[in-house]
């Protein structure tokens, strides 16, 4: 499934610092969609890219959807 980056939204703090990044991507195959909202946090916000941003959060992404070792994968 291709998954396209939607959105980027910027948080503010009060010394207009970027306190964290708001990422959308969504995706469809078929009769299957895919809709996704990842969140950057921490130091360094401001002097990231676009692309790094999405690579960022593509990385996100996949750590908070790939199955934890211990965890059963759902029955196909």
């Amino acid at each position: 499934m291709k998954v396209n980056l939607q959105s980027i939204t910027y948080q503010f703090g009060d010394n207009n610092e970027t306190t964290s990044i708001m990422i959308q991507f969504q995706g469809n195959q078929g009769s299957e969609y895919l809709t996704s909202q990842v969140s950057l946090t921490g130091d360094g916000l401001d002097d990231l890219t676009r692309k790094e941003i999405e690579a960022k959060a593509r990385q996100r992404l996949l750590e908070i959807t790939t199955p934890a070792a211990d965890e059963e994968e759902p029955a196909k």
